[in-house]
């Protein structure tokens, strides 16, 4: 691709981020009372999350070329052309540098955006509300994200960019060399403080909520073997929405009770969450918290349903079937009513069931799906559902 179809399409796309920005910024300060009350709830964590991109990323970018620029003038050269786009940018310099300068010229704006980046979170982290204290830690992260990992390899894909030059390692090898190194313990330390969910937040409902999370990581230290107080706490951080924090809590968990039939059902849930396809991973830990004599029977649901959406996924209907069977079979009996939210479990048991060509049960198991996603107003949940009850009905040559 050339360069200028590629920063025409950044052009275009620049506009439609700047719509998004403003809007973004008037919607921001339309509800600022609401988002600025404590504590940090989901829909404040998702609108600091989209602010983080569309209000940070602006003025990063500025930063970005002027350090570029600067790094020009300190070189004894001239700026010939400044472009700022809002969300991307360009500097064309003029004059005769040396190798080792025009590394420095290219290497500033990397430096430039890092510096900023770390200057937001510095900036925000001691604001007394969280919305702004979770929008600076993610900006920061947004902008490591961006320096580090995103232009490097654009710039690899592309064959142009700031990083061709920062590793031109034919004409400044030592500098590049030294590069590479710095590079490689940033991107090393960034990975290890996402693991440890340093660049999360756990959101809440409201302050009950957020004081029994408080109340439970009292407990959970102040009784380090107590495996009821610490699994608590791991499903107290999983519900708040800081699945490394919980990752954490409970691989320390395990490796005190590595029998724990529960603690085995919680990593199956850490490692299916945001996940499009359940991870062989989380169906194995389902499968050992059974083996291991799991008996509540919202556990014992919960497993079986993981199970039987990974066999699901793999294309094996008879054996999902035989998993969501049991899933089922645990709501409607054990005196457990019926929760409206159980409409994926008798969806998911249509399409086993669809897939193993018997139209009845499928219907049957579609249209209690339809019913409960009804009961919590999930209207696209209901709409998908309704979809799939038609296509049944066609693969029944009963299309009514």
């Amino acid at each position: 691709m050339s360069f200028n179809f590629i920063t025409s399409l950044f052009d275009l796309l620049s506009l439609y981020y700047i719509y998004r920005a403003l809007r973004i910024a008037y919607e921001t300060w339309r509800d600022r009372a609401r988002l600025g009350s404590n504590p940090l709830t989901p829909e404040q964590q998702r609108r600091a999350e989209e602010a983080a991109f569309f209000l940070a990323i602006p003025p990063g970018v500025a930063v970005h070329e002027f350090g570029h620029a600067l790094a020009i003038w300190l070189s004894g050269g001239q700026v010939v052309q400044f472009g700022y786009r809002v969300f991307w940018g360009f500097v064309v310099p003029t004059g005769t540098f040396r190798a080792a300068q025009d590394w420095v010229i290219a290497v500033a704006g990397t430096i430039g955006t890092l510096i900023y980046g770390l200057a937001l979170w510095l900036w925000f982290r001691t604001r007394r509300t969280s919305s702004l204290r979770f929008f600076g830690l993610r900006a920061m992260r947004l902008h490591i994200f961006y320096a580090l990992i995103y232009y490097p390899v654009f710039s690899a894909m592309g064959l142009f960019g700031d990083w061709v030059t920062i590793y031109n390692f034919r004409a400044t090898p030592l500098l590049s060399g030294m590069t590479a190194v710095v590079h490689a313990g940033i991107l090393l330390a960034y990975w290890r403080l996402s693991r440890r969910g340093f660049f999360e937040m756990p959101h809440f409902a409201n302050v009950a909520a957020q004081d029994r999370l408080h109340a439970l990581q009292t407990e959970a230290q102040a009784q380090p073997h107590d495996a009821a107080a610490q699994l608590r706490l791991v499903q107290a951080l999983i519900q708040t929405g800081t699945p490394r924090q919980a990752e954490r809590a409970l691989d320390a968990f395990l490796a005190q009770h590595p029998d724990s039939a529960a603690g085995w059902l919680e990593k199956a849930t850490l490692q299916a969450v945001g996940k499009r396809h359940i991870p062989s991973q989380a169906a194995t830990s389902a499968e050992k918290a059974l083996q291991m004599g799991l008996s509540d029977p919202h556990g014992v649901r919960r497993a079986n349903y993981l199970i039987g959406l990974r066999y699901l996924d793999m294309g094996k209907p008879a054996e999902s079937l035989r998993y969501l069977d049991r899933a089922v079979a645990v709501v409607e009996s054990e005196g457990m009513e019926p929760n409206p939210h159980f409409h994926t479990l008798y969806q998911m048991r249509a399409r086993a069931r669809r897939q193993l060509r018997q139209p009845q049960g499928a219907l049957a198991d579609v249209e209690k799906a339809i019913a409960l996603a009804r009961q919590v107003e999930q209207t696209e949940a209901v709409r998908s559902y309704e979809e799939l009850r038609e296509a049944i009905r066609r693969d029944a040559g009963n299309p009514k």
